[in-house]
């Protein structure tokens, strides 16, 4: 999975189709940095370190181009619970986390945010057709299942 600062265009356009971006809280966005294996895309040193600090896990600033998303294989157990994947077919990511700096700008050197200054914190996945739980097609997102905290009954491979 990767994690951002910034929201590019390339993430969302090469998507080849919508794309569903939900807020999240720092809890939640601590609890998938703790399991889930990170690619740091995160393009700035301090924005790094702030990142590291808050969600508790070493963060490296890593100036790359995030990959655009692509649909995550689905897949259903008995059970009802919905499977995505990490990673597309393709390679190519199937959800990503993503923190947008809000109010002022960072001190150089800053691990702390500064006063007036908050993490915005949200998950950005395809929106997928299924046919899962009946015959009617439905949109899912492996964002939206994990922002509405049904992310006990989701298995991520």
């Amino acid at each position: 999975m990767y994690i951002l600062n910034a929201l590019p265009a390339t993430v969302i356009l090469g998507a080849n189709g919508p794309v569903d971006i939900v807020k999240i809280s720092e809890e939640m966005a601590c609890v998938i940095v703790a399991c889930r294996s990170l690619v740091s895309a995160v393009g700035h040193q301090d924005t790094a370190a702030l990142f590291s600090t808050l969600l508790d896990a070493d963060i490296p600033m890593n100036r790359i181009s995030a990959p655009a998303l692509t649909a995550s294989p689905l897949s259903a157990t008995e059970e009802g619970v919905t499977i995505f994947s990490d990673f597309g077919s393709d390679g190519r990511p199937a959800w990503m986390l993503c923190g947008l700096l809000n109010g002022p700008r960072l001190p150089e050197g800053s691990t702390n945010l500064p006063q007036g200054a908050w993490i915005q914190w949200v998950l950005v996945a395809p929106l997928e057709v299924t046919l899962f739980g009946g015959d009617t097609p439905r949109l899912v997102s492996a964002a939206r299942a994990i922002a509405d905290e049904t992310y006990l009954r989701c298995q991520f491979f």
